[in-house]
């Protein structure tokens, strides 16, 4: 067909294709030359699958690898993220409750200097705000 020896040409011209690949593409089938280049073409093309394959299968490999390693490495700063919450709540926590009854003893004035952690607890809502009031109007003084 002459529009494809056209376009083989063009291959040609361009350096996409080598002269001795036209000329042994444009035998007709069944000659000696034809069939021995299309086994040829058809190794080369194997062999460059193969390889694409095996690096594909490479970079699959290493992609759910470095998913696996992402994945571990998230869920431990989560882990030490969640770990460091607790704890910070804690300290806290403990601060508040120290802070507190400092606060509930000087608030309770000389009267109530020592305070134990019974009475802290046991102290109803308007009782600390009455005492937090003595307190805050005795500063003012």
């Amino acid at each position: 067909d002459p529009k494809i020896q056209n376009e083989l040409q063009r291959l040609v011209d361009a350096g996409t294709l080598t002269q001795e690949d036209f000329s042994i593409i444009t035998q007709q089938p069944g000659q000696k030359g034809h069939i021995k280049v299309e086994k040829r073409v058809y190794n080369r093309r194997g062999w460059s699958d193969s390889v694409g394959e095996a690096f594909n299968d490479l970079g699959e490999t290493l992609s759910n690898t470095g998913n696996n390693i992402g994945d571990t490495v998230g869920a431990w700063g989560n882990n030490v993220g969640n770990g460091a919450k607790v704890a910070a709540a804690t300290v806290v926590d403990a601060v508040a409750d120290v802070v507190g009854k400092r606060g509930y003893q000087a608030v309770s004035g000389p009267r109530y200097s020592s305070v134990s952690d019974q009475e802290y607890s046991d102290a109803s809502g308007p009782t600390k705000k009455r005492r937090l009031r003595y307190w805050l109007n005795s500063l003012q003084k």
